[in-house]
């Protein structure tokens, strides 16, 4: 609820206003990759993260696990976001 106030107030135009953001939780990277499917709030936090990560230089740090790879974790130590996908079929 935290988190949904602050967005609230600041909006996602500077995600350095919002940190520390938490876990933020799953997405399935199917919904998330086709933009017809993108809804809620942790797909526009994500978006606003890629959106401003490179004039930020925020870092990422992934890992991957599970079979083939397909369960990927993402942390942002700058904004203190983390944030996990299944990519898999």
């Amino acid at each position: 609820m935290q988190l949904v106030r602050k967005i609230g107030l600041l909006g996602l135009s500077d995600l350095n206003k919002l940190a520390p953001i938490g876990d933020i939780g799953y997405l399935n990277a199917i919904s998330f990759y086709h933009d017809f499917l993108r809804s809620g709030m942790i797909d526009a936090i994500i978006k606003a993260f890629w959106d401003q990560k490179q004039n930020n230089n925020w870092t990422v740090e992934s890992r991957s696990s599970r079979w083939r790879n397909t369960d990927n974790s993402y942390h942002c130590p700058e904004l203190g976001l983390y944030w996990q996908v299944d990519s898999g079929d």
